[in-house]
């Protein structure tokens, strides 16, 4: 499985053909390697969108972050995605850490995607978790409210 997992990175038409029979963690991890290498791939990022849609539920707080800045980093919205990221983001905010918080916020402002609510909940975690952001941290979030427009109340 290793084999065929890392001929995906190299060939996307071979990941879109096992989409399905890829864990999560594998999508997300491919994602998030092509971002890092900056290798633009639209066709799997859209197959992996929809992939990912379906299984979004069952994403953690790095699988979630990770898979808005994968798609932040290579410019590609996809809006269905985000909204249901969103909603898995909000439901499950309680558990995320400053960098997961960092993260989300500057994916949704780098492809410009005002979402209020996810942005006044995130509000709200930051300013509980503020001592604990790092430096780097708290200037993404300021900065991605500011790319934003958003006032947090």
């Amino acid at each position: 499985m290793l084999v065929r997992i890392l001929d995906v990175g190299l060939r996307p038409a071979e990941g879109i053909a096992m989409c399905s029979e890829l864990s999560t963690q594998n999508l997300v991890n491919i994602l998030w390697a092509h971002g890092k290498l900056r290798v633009s791939s639209p066709a799997l990022f859209a197959t992996f969108a929809e992939e990912l849609i379906y299984r979004a539920p069952t994403l953690g707080p790095q699988d979630l972050s990770n898979t808005a800045w994968a798609f932040a980093r290579m410019k590609t919205d996809h809006p269905m995605l985000f909204d249901t990221l969103a909603n898995v983001v909000m439901d499950q905010l309680w558990l995320f850490l400053p960098q997961h918080i960092s993260s989300i916020a500057w994916s949704y402002a780098t492809l410009q995607i005002e979402c209020q609510p996810l942005l006044e909940e995130m509000g709200s975690q930051a300013a509980g978790q503020a001592q604990a952001f790092t430096p780097q941290g708290l200037a993404n979030v300021l900065w991605s409210y500011a790319v934003l427009g958003f006032q947090h109340r």
